[in-house]
């Protein structure tokens, strides 16, 4: 892609997601700007104004366009909503995948404790994922989302040196939200015990 048909879809992105949120007014302008060549009408958001001046005559738009700004913005904003869509479902898929193998996480610290989900975290990082309850399913999903990047996104916010045991500061984070979710469910039981008990006097 040319410079100059890139800053034009920069410009028709940014107008329709971000400063007019309107089709209408992004074809208008644009119409307006190949038929007269006024920069006047290009927003100076993001240095686009200095951009079209340098890159993009009006000459340029219509060529680009083929004359038809209002198709060209149409199919832009096509091409615009399906990328978004496959984007946001990359990233749902991703985090369904983190919460399984937090699942895989969690049922080997209820059955072995911390120590042992730390050792299993750690060694998962050069690939053995023997140390595991299903180890197949944890090595699969690693396959999807790498132990490197599941334990960064764990420890999060919360790490000082990455290079220092990262599966026991993982193992450690993920054992105090596995303890906090145990406390949670419990208080869920007593507060649904006191609610019968209250209801039968």
């Amino acid at each position: 892609m040319g410079s100059g048909q890139k800053i034009l879809n920069e410009y028709i992105k940014y107008g329709l997601l971000e400063k007019y949120r309107d089709q209408a007014i992004v074809i208008k302008q644009l119409d307006e700007y190949m038929k007269t060549g006024d920069t006047g009408l290009i927003t100076r958001d993001n240095g686009l104004r200095d951009a079209f001046k340098q890159y993009l005559n009006k000459d340029m738009v219509a060529s680009i366009t083929q004359g038809n700004i209002e198709n060209y913005v149409i199919f832009y904003m096509d091409y615009l909503s399906q990328t978004l869509n496959s984007n946001k479902e990359a990233v749902e898929q991703k985090e369904q995948i983190r919460e399984q193998m937090i699942g895989e996480c969690r049922k080997l610290y209820n059955v072995s404790g911390k120590h042992m989900l730390a050792g299993a975290l750690s060694t998962s990082l050069s690939g053995n994922f023997n140390m595991f309850i299903d180890p197949e399913k944890m090595m699969n999903l690693a396959s999807k989302f790498s132990m490197r990047d599941f334990i960064l996104s764990v420890t999060s916010g919360h790490v000082t040196n990455l290079a220092d045991n990262w599966g026991m500061q993982a193992a450690e984070i993920l054992s105090q939200q596995f303890n906090r979710e145990i406390s949670e469910a419990k208080a869920e039981v007593f507060r649904e015990q006191d609610q019968g008990s209250s209801q039968r006097r």
